[in-house]
């Protein structure tokens, strides 16, 4: 007779430690959840793109390891892809979707690639005559080198030819506050213009070559204009 009374006595107790375990459990992973929680503020991302041969990412169509700072806070360890077509910086969410991360509160971000570090930052921080949107800032000294990555859609309606994407990269000298978009070695004169037969000299026997499609060959000349300006 004791037996029935016995049982439900210790199904109760065991749905009770059950009911306990599972919120604790809600508990601690609530209480655990990673601090890039934060980071989600946006909507979800959509490709729109997808019919168009290539992608609109700089880099890479994969996502990169990275950081981001937001608001004054900082975000290691985070994994973004960096739409150049729409300025717009995405992160995968644990759902599976993807979401394009609010860029108005985004100040600035890296992303890994090729074990070299890239960073960006709001332009209108640096100079509010630069493009509007976040450029990547190849060096800082006295002077700024800053470029600004872009991709755009190449509409060849031609039978049997399919739209595509292309890169175009835009340099820019920062200099007492004024900016030089340069194009060619006429422009860097123009923007170092006191400076220029040391500039030209520096030329001729350092041997540089520098290439508007390769932005840090343009590193060793700001950093000597950075030592002739003092």
């Amino acid at each position: 007779m004791l037996k029935k009374p016995f049982i439900s006595i210790l199904l109760i107790l065991t749905m009770a430690v059950n009911a306990g375990g599972m919120h604790l459990c809600m508990s601690h992973q609530k209480d655990t959840l990673p601090d890039n929680q934060a980071l989600i503020n946006g909507r979800i991302w959509a490709n729109h793109y997808y019919m168009i041969s290539g992608d609109q990412f700089l880099f890479s169509n994969v996502f990169l390891n990275g950081s981001i700072s937001m608001k004054g806070r900082f975000f290691k360890e985070v994994i973004l892809k960096y739409d150049i077509l729409n300025d717009e910086l995405l992160m995968p969410l644990d759902s599976g979707k993807v979401l394009q991360i609010n860029k108005q509160l985004v100040d600035s971000f890296t992303l890994s690639f090729h074990n070299r570090t890239y960073h960006f930052t709001k332009a209108g921080s640096v100079n509010p005559a630069l493009p509007t949107g976040f450029i990547n800032i190849l060096y800082k000294g006295k002077n700024v080198l800053a470029v600004k990555y872009m991709k755009k859609i190449d509409r060849l309606n031609i039978e049997g030819t399919v739209d595509n994407f292309y890169l175009l990269t835009r340099i820019y000298l920062v200099s007492d506050k004024k900016v030089t978009l340069l194009r060619n070695k006429r422009d860097l004169y123009e923007a170092a213009e006191p400076y220029k037969s040391k500039l030209k000299a520096f030329f001729k026997k350092q041997i540089i070559y520098y290439d508007r499609n390769n932005p840090d060959s343009y590193i060793p000349v700001l950093k000597y204009l950075d030592k002739i300006s003092q």
